[in-house]
């Protein structure tokens, strides 16, 4: 009874926006599988957004499959080290797929590598928004490529990801992105029908950047909206939704009425009001330090930024050494202090003795007090502006991830009150701390995502609660007949048809 499974995956995208887009007519695609499938939004775990796609594709938490951003810390010592997809613990699902002799077309699943070699296709970092570091445009069968760049010419705008300092020229880069989403489809279409597949999974990453660039042109209420520019090139982040469902409708005319299409959306994006920059700052005052020790990294950060796009690459193990240069002797000396991650969330490592070099913190209940003064002070944060608080909530991640890489993880993450702007940050302890200029970015990574499944007709419905990234694999692999055994996701047994009862059970 095991079905094809088709895996159409856009990659941070606002759901409801895309949502609010099909019910007014503007993604008509989208429209018609709301009212053909089973939907429901999704979660990722607490304010780590870098871990959406390997939570996808693993199935399993960040503390077993050990990822949480490209650079991290190295458990025993005070230095960080750049994170390659490679490093990433679990193997992703569509192995237990192979093993089981199902066929897969696996197309730019982002924080993945080429894990052939096996019976199926691959495709990695082909048209991506942030290619991971040391990554290249690679494929299985590795004669695939040069067939590709010969079929399917360059990507029309080169490069996706601009390093924080934005396209020069809005309306070429909006009509590139529109112009390979199209290619992607092209190429999907032909590896759909040139193929023997029973999983096809292709994630679209278009909208990701252009969410990160160009959401003071979509949102009104964003402080750097100008409505110039908004007369001038139109809504860019609506135009790449709207090809999207172009791509969409392509793609369902392809499949046949046994097929299992799963539309997804990792993870979403909105304003980029945060106060990661002054975190450090922030922590500092808390234990009675002085603020300066922190300039060199803003300044390191500064000059990054200025730093030709060619260069990214080759110099990024560079920086990542001075970074350490500067910081290592530093964070001996801290109570807590801050590790790299994405701005949409604060990421605080716990000096804690027994486990770093010089711990201060006493495990137990020494940490667990000191963990709950930290979460106290920082809830008392309040926007100077506004009035409101800067932080919505404080998670402690062992109480989310569990396995043998929890030391590699934070152990505080702080998630940002992002309603308002955050320009200046105030309380009793800290006093006044003004965040300094933002990078271009204008928009920025939230946790909610979206999963819609159709199989057949005529059972529309949005489910109850949530369903977590770590549930759609297993739920995948239900409906091909295997069983992905040994994770932490659970099949959706509303997803699943009562066919599949038996390997549900087996899976829960």
């Amino acid at each position: 009874m095991a079905r094809k499974v088709f895996v159409f995956a856009i990659d941070s995208i606002d759901p409801d926006l895309l949502l609010s887009l099909a019910r007014a007519g503007q993604m008509p695609a989208l429209g018609s599988l709301l009212g053909e499938g089973l939907w429901t939004y999704t979660n990722n775990f607490p304010g780590i957004s870098e871990t959406a796609w390997p939570n996808f594709f693993t199935a399993v938490n960040p503390a077993r499959h050990g990822r949480y951003f490209n650079s991290q810390i190295v458990p025993g010592s005070y230095r960080t080290k750049l994170f390659h997809p490679r490093d990433i613990k679990v193997m992703p699902y569509w192995s237990r797929l192979l093993d089981a002799g199902r066929r897969v077309v696996i197309v730019d699943v982002p924080k993945t590598y080429v894990s052939g070699p096996f019976h199926g296709t691959q495709i990695v970092d082909w048209a991506s928004h942030d290619q991971e570091l040391g990554a290249v445009f690679s494929t299985w069968p590795p004669g695939l490529a040069s067939e590709l760049s010969r079929r399917f010419g360059p990507d029309p705008i080169r490069r996706n990801d601009y390093g924080g300092n934005g396209p020069r020229d809005i309306g070429v880069y909006r009509d590139g992105v529109v112009a390979n989403v199209a290619r992607k489809t092209r190429l999907t279409t032909s590896l759909m029908t040139g193929a023997d597949w029973d999983h096809f999974l292709v994630v679209y990453d278009d909208g990701h950047h252009v969410g990160h660039y160009t959401w003071q042109i979509h949102d009104p209420a964003h402080p750097d909206h100008d409505p110039a520019l908004r007369e001038r090139f139109g809504d860019p982040l609506q135009d790449v939704c709207v090809a999207l469902d172009k791509a969409l409708r392509t793609v369902l005319a392809g499949l046949d009425d046994e097929s299992v299409l799963v539309l997804l959306v990792s993870h979403g994006i909105g304003p980029n009001y945060h106060a990661t920059y002054i975190l450090d700052t922030i922590l500092r005052r808390l234990e009675g330090q002085r603020p300066g020790r922190g300039r060199p990294v803003n300044s390191l950060r500064a000059l990054w930024r200025s730093v030709p796009l060619s260069l990214h690459g080759l110099l990024t193990p560079v920086q990542n050494a001075a970074r350490n240069l500067l910081l290592e002797s530093d964070r001996r000396r801290r109570k807590a202090f801050l590790l790299p991650a994405a701005d949409d969330a604060g990421s605080i490592r716990i000096n804690l003795a027994g486990r770093e070099p010089n711990g201060i913190v006493q495990p137990g209940p020494d940490f667990e007090r000191f963990c709950d003064s930290l979460e106290e002070e920082l809830m008392g944060l309040c926007n100077a502006e506004t009035g409101e608080p800067v932080v919505d909530r404080v998670w402690r991640i062992a109480d989310h991830c569990h396995g043998p890489y929890l030391d590699h993880l934070p152990d505080l993450v702080v998630d940002w009150n992002r309603r308002h702007p955050i320009r200046t940050v105030r309380s009793a302890r800290i006093g006044e701390v003004r965040m300094p200029a933002h990078n271009s970015r204008t928009g920025i990574h939230t946790q909610r995502g979206l999963v819609l499944f159709r199989h057949g007709k005529g059972n529309a419905q949005q489910l109850t609660g949530e369903a977590r990234l770590l549930d759609i694999a297993p739920t995948i692999c239900a409906w091909m007949g295997v069983n992905l055994t040994g994770v932490d996701g659970q099949v959706i047994k509303a997803l699943v048809p009562t066919v599949h009862t038996a390997v549900c059970d087996r899976a829960m």
